[in-house]
Protein backbone atom coordinates (compact mmCIF):
# COMPACT_ATOMS: atom_id res chain seq x y z
CA UNK A 1 0.00 0.00 0.00
CA UNK A 2 1.51 3.52 -0.94
CA UNK A 3 2.11 5.97 1.95
CA UNK A 4 -0.74 8.32 0.22
CA UNK A 5 -2.78 5.07 -0.09
CA UNK A 6 -1.96 5.04 4.03
CA UNK A 7 -2.66 8.30 4.82
CA UNK A 8 -5.95 8.22 3.43
CA UNK A 9 -6.43 5.48 5.58
CA UNK A 10 -5.40 6.83 8.93
CA UNK A 11 -7.87 9.85 8.09
CA UNK A 12 -11.41 9.06 9.99
CA UNK A 13 -14.75 9.60 8.28
CA UNK A 14 -17.45 11.38 9.65
CA UNK A 15 -19.36 8.17 10.18
CA UNK A 16 -16.34 6.74 12.40
CA UNK A 17 -16.45 10.16 14.11
CA UNK A 18 -19.64 10.35 15.23
CA UNK A 19 -19.89 6.59 16.54
CA UNK A 20 -16.41 7.72 18.31
CA UNK A 21 -17.99 10.68 20.03
CA UNK A 22 -21.13 8.42 20.78
CA UNK A 23 -19.16 5.98 22.44
CA UNK A 24 -17.53 8.02 24.59
CA UNK A 25 -20.65 10.67 25.30
CA UNK A 26 -22.18 7.14 26.05
CA UNK A 27 -19.72 6.15 28.66
CA UNK A 28 -19.29 9.38 30.34
CA UNK A 29 -22.81 10.97 30.37
CA UNK A 30 -25.61 8.19 30.14
CA UNK A 31 -26.30 9.09 33.84
CA UNK A 32 -27.53 12.73 32.62
CA UNK A 33 -30.02 11.30 29.96
CA UNK A 34 -31.12 9.07 32.48
CA UNK A 35 -32.23 11.59 34.81
CA UNK A 36 -33.11 13.85 32.41
CA UNK A 37 -36.22 10.72 31.13
CA UNK A 38 -36.64 10.13 34.95
CA UNK A 39 -37.25 14.04 35.64
CA UNK A 40 -39.64 13.48 32.84
CA UNK A 41 -41.94 10.71 34.32
CA UNK A 42 -41.80 11.77 37.46
CA UNK A 43 -42.56 15.57 36.67
CA UNK A 44 -45.75 14.49 34.35
CA UNK A 45 -46.94 11.70 37.24
CA UNK A 46 -46.78 15.01 39.34
CA UNK A 47 -49.05 16.91 36.60
CA UNK A 48 -51.70 14.57 36.31
CA UNK A 49 -51.90 13.72 39.66
CA UNK A 50 -52.42 17.03 40.57
CA UNK A 51 -54.76 17.60 37.13
CA UNK A 52 -56.89 14.64 38.55
CA UNK A 53 -57.49 15.83 42.02
CA UNK A 54 -57.77 19.36 41.24
CA UNK A 55 -59.56 22.08 38.60
CA UNK A 56 -57.54 20.47 35.38
CA UNK A 57 -59.00 17.13 35.63
CA UNK A 58 -57.59 14.78 33.15
CA UNK A 59 -54.69 15.40 31.35
CA UNK A 60 -53.01 14.31 28.11
CA UNK A 61 -49.40 13.75 27.82
CA UNK A 62 -49.28 16.93 25.43
CA UNK A 63 -51.01 18.80 28.24
CA UNK A 64 -48.06 17.52 30.44
CA UNK A 65 -45.34 18.26 28.27
CA UNK A 66 -46.70 21.70 27.55
CA UNK A 67 -46.52 22.59 31.24
CA UNK A 68 -43.12 20.96 31.67
CA UNK A 69 -41.68 23.08 29.39
CA UNK A 70 -40.26 25.73 31.12
CA UNK A 71 -38.26 23.16 33.22
CA UNK A 72 -37.01 21.30 30.11
CA UNK A 73 -35.88 24.56 28.53
CA UNK A 74 -33.51 25.55 31.15
CA UNK A 75 -32.30 21.55 30.52
CA UNK A 76 -31.50 21.92 27.25
CA UNK A 77 -30.03 25.30 27.88
CA UNK A 78 -27.75 23.94 30.11
CA UNK A 79 -27.05 20.64 28.27
CA UNK A 80 -24.31 21.63 25.69
CA UNK A 81 -22.20 22.86 28.89
CA UNK A 82 -23.28 20.36 31.39
CA UNK A 83 -23.45 17.13 29.02
CA UNK A 84 -22.06 17.80 25.51
CA UNK A 85 -19.10 19.22 26.62
CA UNK A 86 -18.57 18.53 30.21
CA UNK A 87 -14.88 19.21 31.53
CA UNK A 88 -13.90 20.08 27.96
CA UNK A 89 -14.39 23.85 28.38
CA UNK A 90 -12.38 25.60 25.40
CA UNK A 91 -8.98 25.90 27.28
CA UNK A 92 -9.55 21.92 28.23
CA UNK A 93 -10.76 20.67 24.62
CA UNK A 94 -6.77 19.21 23.93
CA UNK A 95 -8.66 15.85 24.05
CA UNK A 96 -10.87 16.88 21.20
CA UNK A 97 -8.31 18.84 19.62
CA UNK A 98 -5.95 16.14 18.75
CA UNK A 99 -7.69 13.61 16.92
CA UNK A 100 -7.23 13.84 13.07
CA UNK A 101 -10.45 15.21 12.22
CA UNK A 102 -10.21 18.64 10.79
CA UNK A 103 -11.50 20.56 13.76
CA UNK A 104 -15.17 22.91 12.26
CA UNK A 105 -16.10 19.33 11.05
CA UNK A 106 -15.05 17.09 14.57
CA UNK A 107 -16.79 19.97 16.65
CA UNK A 108 -20.55 19.88 14.55
CA UNK A 109 -20.30 15.73 14.51
CA UNK A 110 -19.63 16.71 18.74
CA UNK A 111 -22.39 18.53 19.08
CA UNK A 112 -24.76 16.95 16.82
CA UNK A 113 -24.16 13.86 19.04
CA UNK A 114 -25.02 15.51 22.01
CA UNK A 115 -28.19 16.93 20.72
CA UNK A 116 -29.17 13.14 19.84
CA UNK A 117 -28.43 12.58 23.28
CA UNK A 118 -30.74 15.41 24.60
CA UNK A 119 -33.26 14.46 22.06
CA UNK A 120 -32.95 10.37 23.10
CA UNK A 121 -33.46 11.58 26.90
CA UNK A 122 -36.58 13.34 25.78
CA UNK A 123 -38.20 10.69 23.90
CA UNK A 124 -37.90 7.62 26.59
CA UNK A 125 -38.56 10.37 29.02
CA UNK A 126 -42.14 10.94 27.03
CA UNK A 127 -42.43 7.30 26.46
CA UNK A 128 -42.02 7.00 30.52
CA UNK A 129 -43.90 10.10 31.29
CA UNK A 130 -47.40 8.68 29.21
CA UNK A 131 -47.06 5.33 31.26
CA UNK A 132 -46.26 6.54 34.67
CA UNK A 133 -49.65 9.33 33.59
CA UNK A 134 -51.63 6.32 32.50
CA UNK A 135 -51.14 4.28 36.12
CA UNK A 136 -51.90 7.98 38.23
CA UNK A 137 -55.42 8.60 36.66
CA UNK A 138 -56.40 5.19 34.94
CA UNK A 139 -55.16 5.73 31.03
CA UNK A 140 -53.88 9.01 29.38
CA UNK A 141 -53.89 9.81 25.63
CA UNK A 142 -51.56 11.21 23.48
CA UNK A 143 -53.17 14.47 22.79
CA UNK A 144 -51.98 16.72 19.89
CA UNK A 145 -48.82 15.70 17.82
CA UNK A 146 -48.20 19.32 16.89
CA UNK A 147 -47.30 19.71 20.55
CA UNK A 148 -44.40 17.08 20.32
CA UNK A 149 -43.27 18.72 17.01
CA UNK A 150 -43.11 22.17 18.38
CA UNK A 151 -41.81 20.86 21.85
CA UNK A 152 -38.33 18.51 19.68
CA UNK A 153 -38.25 22.23 17.93
CA UNK A 154 -37.94 24.68 21.06
CA UNK A 155 -36.07 22.42 22.70
CA UNK A 156 -33.55 22.12 19.80
CA UNK A 157 -33.23 25.88 19.64
CA UNK A 158 -32.51 26.12 23.04
CA UNK A 159 -30.29 23.52 22.76
CA UNK A 160 -28.21 25.40 19.78
CA UNK A 161 -28.19 28.78 21.91
CA UNK A 162 -26.48 26.84 25.19
CA UNK A 163 -24.07 25.50 22.07
CA UNK A 164 -22.85 28.95 21.28
CA UNK A 165 -21.16 29.89 24.43
CA UNK A 166 -20.51 26.51 25.34
CA UNK A 167 -18.04 26.23 21.88
CA UNK A 168 -16.28 29.72 22.61
CA UNK A 169 -16.01 30.10 26.63
CA UNK A 170 -14.74 28.35 29.34
CA UNK A 171 -17.56 30.58 31.54
CA UNK A 172 -20.63 29.92 29.25
CA UNK A 173 -23.08 29.18 32.18
CA UNK A 174 -22.27 33.18 33.41
CA UNK A 175 -22.85 34.29 29.39
CA UNK A 176 -26.15 32.42 29.49
CA UNK A 177 -26.84 34.21 33.14
CA UNK A 178 -25.99 37.21 31.79
CA UNK A 179 -27.63 37.56 28.29
CA UNK A 180 -30.53 36.85 30.39
CA UNK A 181 -30.53 39.40 32.94
CA UNK A 182 -28.92 41.95 30.34
CA UNK A 183 -32.32 41.02 28.03
CA UNK A 184 -34.35 41.61 31.09
CA UNK A 185 -32.83 44.57 32.26
CA UNK A 186 -33.14 45.85 28.51
CA UNK A 187 -36.72 44.97 27.91
CA UNK A 188 -38.04 46.91 31.26
CA UNK A 189 -35.55 49.50 30.64
CA UNK A 190 -35.90 50.85 27.40
CA UNK A 191 -39.95 51.15 27.33
CA UNK A 192 -39.44 53.13 30.31
CA UNK A 193 -37.33 55.41 29.40
CA UNK A 194 -38.95 55.93 26.41
CA UNK A 195 -36.41 55.65 23.38
CA UNK A 196 -37.21 54.89 19.75
CA UNK A 197 -37.66 51.33 18.82
CA UNK A 198 -38.93 50.06 21.70
CA UNK A 199 -42.20 48.53 19.98
CA UNK A 200 -39.68 46.72 17.48
CA UNK A 201 -37.79 45.05 20.26
CA UNK A 202 -40.78 44.04 22.10
CA UNK A 203 -41.40 42.57 19.01
CA UNK A 204 -38.29 41.03 18.11
CA UNK A 205 -38.09 39.25 21.70
CA UNK A 206 -41.29 38.56 22.81
CA UNK A 207 -44.35 39.00 22.13
CA UNK A 208 -44.35 39.38 17.87
CA UNK A 209 -45.21 37.06 15.71
CA UNK A 210 -41.84 35.90 15.21
CA UNK A 211 -40.18 36.77 18.58
CA UNK A 212 -37.48 34.72 19.80
CA UNK A 213 -40.35 34.30 22.80
CA UNK A 214 -42.91 32.51 20.80
CA UNK A 215 -40.61 30.32 19.20
CA UNK A 216 -39.31 28.91 22.49
CA UNK A 217 -42.55 28.70 23.95
CA UNK A 218 -43.92 27.21 20.95
CA UNK A 219 -45.20 24.05 22.60
CA UNK A 220 -46.70 25.66 26.16
CA UNK A 221 -48.63 27.97 23.43
CA UNK A 222 -50.61 25.27 21.44
CA UNK A 223 -50.94 22.97 23.87
CA UNK A 224 -52.66 26.11 26.15
CA UNK A 225 -50.55 25.13 29.02
CA UNK A 226 -50.75 29.52 29.21
CA UNK A 227 -54.56 30.00 28.37
CA UNK A 228 -56.42 30.80 25.44
CA UNK A 229 -55.54 34.72 25.46
CA UNK A 230 -51.75 33.83 24.13
CA UNK A 231 -52.66 30.79 21.74
CA UNK A 232 -55.33 33.37 20.01
CA UNK A 233 -53.35 35.90 19.41
CA UNK A 234 -51.43 34.54 16.89
CA UNK A 235 -52.37 31.38 15.81
CA UNK A 236 -49.29 29.48 14.98
CA UNK A 237 -46.04 29.95 15.99
CA UNK A 238 -43.83 27.63 13.20
CA UNK A 239 -43.09 31.10 11.47
CA UNK A 240 -40.79 32.01 14.58
CA UNK A 241 -39.42 28.90 15.27
CA UNK A 242 -38.30 28.52 12.06
CA UNK A 243 -36.70 31.08 11.80
CA UNK A 244 -34.90 31.24 15.01
CA UNK A 245 -33.84 27.69 14.51
CA UNK A 246 -32.23 28.94 11.55
CA UNK A 247 -30.76 31.62 13.55
CA UNK A 248 -29.74 29.74 16.35
CA UNK A 249 -27.77 26.88 13.46
CA UNK A 250 -25.87 29.69 11.90
CA UNK A 251 -24.68 30.59 14.93
CA UNK A 252 -23.16 27.53 16.11
CA UNK A 253 -21.35 27.08 12.54
CA UNK A 254 -19.92 30.49 13.28
CA UNK A 255 -18.92 29.55 17.14
CA UNK A 256 -17.40 26.06 15.72
CA UNK A 257 -15.54 28.09 12.93
CA UNK A 258 -13.55 29.91 15.44
CA UNK A 259 -10.06 29.07 16.05
CA UNK A 260 -9.03 29.03 19.63
CA UNK A 261 -5.47 28.51 20.21
CA UNK A 262 -5.51 28.23 23.97
CA UNK A 263 -6.87 24.82 23.23
CA UNK A 264 -3.59 23.26 23.02
CA UNK A 265 -4.33 22.46 19.50
CA UNK A 266 -1.08 23.12 16.95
Amino acid sequence: MSTEAMKIRAVPGTVDVCLAQARRMARAQWLAAVAMAAGIAIGVGVLTWMGSTGAWGRSSLAQAVGRLHGALQVVAFLWPMMVTWRDEAPSRRTYHWSQPVQRMRHQLVRTAVGGAALAAALAAGGLAGWIVGALVQGGMASGGGEVFVASAGSLGLAYLLGSVPALLSDHAVLWLIGAYAASALLMTAWPALGWPGAHFLEAAVTHGRWSLGRALGAPAILSGAFGQGTATEHPEPWSALAVWLAVAAAGVIVAVSVRQERSGAT
